[in-house]
């Protein structure tokens, strides 16, 4: 599992932040802001979290993955409410190991599962999951499309994805993209809109909500609930620590007041198709798309030395049409070959069985083969 200096960072300071967050000072901060009495919830509250149950559609017979879990706000509660099983992923293991003890307390071990991993490579096989979960992460990402193409890959065809996000606001500019930026998470801005990612990995939106007025009446009560606990955090913290974590809240106040931190609940359905601009693509350019993890560097160097070739248009490794050894690659990488057709795309001019080079490769079993 092969991280960036910057996720690397992110990992480490979250482990630290998941060791303070057991403290009882933070604990009672979290349940008076937040409604909730679990350990490092970010920024999810309890009415948002009952907001994502009905969005979802959580039953018993679910099974759930909430991704960038941290230590089970708020994938455990939405279990816990609801009877469903949760797998929960994340990078930092305090987090993990943290919510593994939580679950057992409540009485609710064997709905749980923990993987420690990257959400932009999954080690699940796919439509392994009825309903996907994560609060204010693609915010904290640095390759937010992978994940998103992940989460469609391990979803079922039946199942929907909710979760809240914090994003820079269209149109900012100058002075107030910088401070915006420097406010947000480490990588709070995204190659492109989220629409368009959201699209491009296979998703559709079905609802959008914009939070943020909550989301600055909950800064404005964290930022009030720990100055009156100042003596104790910087007991806790440390004076200079303590003045930063003080200073970042105002930062993210001000983000939110100025409406450069807009935060918003998407709920989505896997869309009838892949995305139409990769069908497109790969019809017109008689190419084969390659779903590579972002973070697989020695793979990535490996079908770059067999000829595949990084498509800066579609964001994608591709095998191209006119290339020599195109049968020998598409046999070579067929694992990693786009399924165009799963599910199968039925569309006027872009009926990709008539097209033989992507039926022989495709791995759609409504395919006819050679």
């Amino acid at each position: 599992m092969a991280l960036s200096l910057a996720e690397e960072k992110q990992t480490a300071r979250l482990n630290k932040e998941f060791r303070d967050a057991q403290s009882p000072v933070l604990q009672a901060i979290s349940n008076q802001v937040c409604g909730c009495c679990y350990i490092g919830n970010s920024w999810t509250t309890r009415s948002e979290a009952d907001v994502m149950i009905e969005h979802l559609r959580l039953t018993a017979s679910h099974d759930l993955l909430d991704i960038g879990a941290g230590a089970g706000w708020p994938g455990l509660y939405l279990a816990l409410q609801t009877g469903c099983a949760v797998t929960l992923l994340d990078l930092p293991e305090i987090g993990l190991r943290l919510a593994e003890a939580r679950a057992k307390a409540d009485g609710m071990a064997s709905q749980l599962s923990t993987v420690q991993a990257d959400a932009a490579d999954m080690p699940f096989p796919s439509e392994s999951f009825s309903a996907i979960s994560h609060s204010d992460v693609l915010c904290c990402l640095e390759d937010k499309l992978s994940v998103l193409r992940e989460c469609r890959r391990v979803i079922n065809a039946n199942g929907r994805m909710c979760f809240t996000v914090i994003r820079l606001a269209d149109g900012l500019k100058g002075t107030s993209m910088d401070r915006a930026v420097q406010a947000g998470p480490e990588f709070i801005r995204s190659e492109a809109c989220y629409p368009s990612m959201l699209q491009s990995a296979g998703w559709q939106i079905i609802q959008q909500d914009d939070i943020t007025g909550a989301f600055l009446a909950s800064t404005e009560r964290m930022i009030a609930a720990e100055e009156k606990q100042s003596e104790s955090l910087r007991a806790l913290r440390g004076d200079k620590a303590n003045e930063t974590a003080q200073a970042n809240l105002r930062s993210r106040l001000q983000a939110v007041a100025e409406a450069g931190w807009p935060r918003k609940v998407e709920v989505l359905t896997p869309s009838d198709g892949p995305p139409l601009e990769l069908a497109k693509f790969m019809i017109k350019n008689k190419a084969l798309v390659l779903t590579v993890p972002f973070h697989n560097f020695k793979l990535r160097e490996k079908i770059k030395k067999d000829g595949a070739i990084f498509n800066k248009e579609i964001k994608y490794w591709i095998i191209p049409g006119n290339i020599e050894d195109f049968d020998r690659l598409a046999e070579k990488y067929k694992k990693l070959i786009f399924d165009v057709n799963q599910p199968r795309i039925d569309l006027p001019g872009l009926d990709c069985r008539k097209d033989a080079t992507l039926r022989r490769h495709t791995q759609d079993p409504h395919l006819p083969r050679h």
